[in-house]
């Protein structure tokens, strides 16, 4: 009998390759955490609006930022121009795909800003802004941060010993 009530019909599909991929992703993803959070540079991701997506252990120790970022505006971490402008760098950026100025949002290229720590006191910094490639919705922005002030420290004082010694110099030969 055909029709037997112990003939029982399988369908199944090898997802092997789904599950190796999406371990690899995982792993991928792991990596970046970890790459991201332990990384010794300020490291900062905004979206295509300006808001601070997420941030690094780095940037809150370098802008002494006591909690969370996220959802913070990149204009309180940058010093000298309102936020309003950053804002208008960005949307000039996205619609037109470069700087609206020689000192505006620059992408691909290293440069030297005042930013703000959290308790508004300036410093001078060397910001590197990436555009992050996405799947998602939106476009995102990754910003890198040097803080200068101890470079900016040994340059003066090293300004000051050469000082100091041409004026021993100048004293000595009279």
């Amino acid at each position: 009998d055909v029709c037997s009530s112990d003939l029982r019909i399988f369908a199944g599909r090898d997802v092997t390759e789904r599950i190796l991929l999406e371990r690899s992703l995982a792993e991928r993803s792991a990596d970046f955490e970890a790459i991201f959070e332990e990384a010794p540079r300020a490291m900062v991701v905004i979206n295509e609006t300006g808001i601070i997506m997420r941030a690094n252990a780095a940037a809150r120790l370098t802008f002494q930022w006591p909690g969370d970022l996220t959802g913070e505006t990149l204009g309180v971490l940058l010093h000298g121009l309102p936020v309003e402008a950053h804002e208008q760098f960005l949307r000039h950026y996205l619609q037109h795909g470069t700087p609206a100025t020689d000192e505006g949002l620059v992408i691909g290229r290293s440069r030297e800003v005042r930013a703000r720590r959290h308790d508004g006191t300036p410093f001078s910094a060397l910001l590197t802004v990436a555009e992050l490639p996405t799947q998602a919705a939106g476009r995102r922005f990754l910003g890198i941060v040097l803080d200068l002030t101890e470079r900016r420290s040994e340059e003066h004082t090293s300004e000051l010993q050469s000082q100091s010694t041409i004026s021993y110099a100048v004293f000595c030969l009279k």
